[in-house]
């Protein structure tokens, strides 16, 4: 499994590229959805329960607030989603965090 680093540590101190919803739907779409192998999956689900979330399935995710997903994640073949809680006064709502796998076996991550 490669390790994901932050952006920094790569390419030196300049701000990740912000992109809208759909510029990021197009990106999926041509780099492609791989699924997750076993060992990535089991290390995904450690990293979740050593956080204290619980998984939850979609139909259950869909009916929870935005506070109270905090303390869950969902996750899929090709993808994980867990919300992370923000201590800004000028964000009162948590970041959604997506992880993608792609065909070329890189990860896309994103912070709504």
């Amino acid at each position: 499994m490669k390790y994901l680093k932050r952006f920094e540590s790569i390419f030196g101190a300049a701000e990740p590229k912000q992109i809208t919803t759909s510029e990021w739907s197009r990106l999926l779409k041509s780099l492609g959805k791989e699924f997750f192998s076993k060992s990535e999956m089991e290390t995904l689900v450690n990293l979740m329960e050593d956080s204290d979330r619980c998984h939850m399935e979609e139909e259950e995710w869909d009916n929870l607030g935005l506070s109270e997903k905090v303390d869950y994640y969902r996750i899929g073949l090709t993808y994980l989603t867990f919300y992370l809680p923000t201590y800004d006064e000028g964000n009162p709502y948590p970041f959604e965090v997506h992880v993608q796998k792609c065909k070329d076996e890189w990860f896309l991550v994103s912070f709504y």
